[in-house]
């Protein structure tokens, strides 16, 4: 019986070449489709990142201040408070600490210790005479809160709290990308360990049955790695189209390893390119830990 190992290595050569160029085909597909979903996600943080600006834009010019010294000036329970002398005899840190205990909506600016003491200030009594060594305790109008002022502050706080939960939404927004941009690159890492197999695949199962053609007919295939019979088999004919053919398809393999090297890079960037203070509510405004503090409440 005649043995023809020149049909063999031709089906085996063909049989490998067909596989590793549907994985292949199926593994670029899916590159592009990675690459095109960074653009996404790229496009994604950039448009938060416009949206965190439009917030802060909007944050700067909301009155803290003046909700605040609203609340000082014309609060009723610190206003008793005042009257009853619990202020008197006590430090600036003190002081400041009972005003907060007794308003709790305040926004704890800067100003509050100022805006305490004018309060203190002009809640002295005032006293009209109206005889001889006779006077009166007059009420004092300074402190009486004018018509619709309360709506007013009301409405500022209720502007700030709409903008804090819109931060907050945003915050997730934020979260939700950068958890994408971390799974989408540890989705690299298969496709590029396939793309190094492929390559290996590729010599072992097209390029070295190929070399062992063409073959006398019930001749045995000889194995040799001798350093004669390598460079015997390159500087052939045959030789030479399969260094060529196997030079051709690597360079294929290691320009996509090149495109994943570079996507991990560009994941790399995004990723760190989303600062924690984002993902901070505290960081959009520091007048907004004392909503978060009133929330726990």
């Amino acid at each position: 019986m005649q043995i023809d190992w020149n049909w063999f290595f031709a089906a085996f050569a063909q049989c490998g070449a067909a596989l590793i160029g549907i994985i292949s085909a199926f593994i670029i597909s899916k590159l592009l489709g990675e690459n095109d979903k960074y653009e996404q996600l790229s496009n994604t943080l950039n448009g938060l990142l416009i949206k965190r600006q439009y917030y802060l834009d909007k944050i700067s010019v909301y009155r803290f201040n003046w909700h605040d010294h609203q609340n000082i000036r014309y609060d009723y329970d610190l206003g008793k408070a005042i009257e009853n002398g619990e202020f008197e005899g006590l430090s600036d840190e003190e002081k400041l600490e009972k005003l907060f205990s007794i308003d709790q909506s305040l926004f704890r600016t800067e100003n509050c210790l100022k805006y305490l003491e004018e309060r203190i200030i002009s809640s002295s009594p005032l006293y009209a005479p109206v005889g001889p060594n006779l006077s009166i305790k007059m009420p004092n109008i300074a402190n009486l809160p004018p018509a619709g002022i309360w709506d007013k502050v009301s409405e500022e706080k209720d502007k700030i709290i709409n903008i804090k939960i819109e931060c907050e939404s945003l915050i997730k927004e934020f979260q939700v990308t950068l958890n994408a941009l971390i799974k989408t690159k540890l989705n690299l890492k298969p496709i590029k360990f396939t793309i190094l197999l492929l390559s290996i695949g590729f010599f072992v199962s097209v390029i070295y049955p190929l070399h062992f053609m063409p073959l006398e007919i019930n001749s045995i295939p000889q194995v040799g790695w001798s350093i004669e019979i390598i460079i015997s088999n390159i500087v052939s004919l045959r030789g030479f189209l399969l260094l060529c053919m196997f030079l051709i398809i690597e360079s294929i393999f290691i320009f996509f390893l090149f495109l994943i090297h570079s996507l991990e890079k560009k994941y790399m960037l995004s990723i760190d390119s989303i600062d924690k203070s984002w993902l901070d509510i505290r960081e959009y405004s520091p007048y907004f830990e004392c909503l978060v503090s009133e929330e726990k409440r």
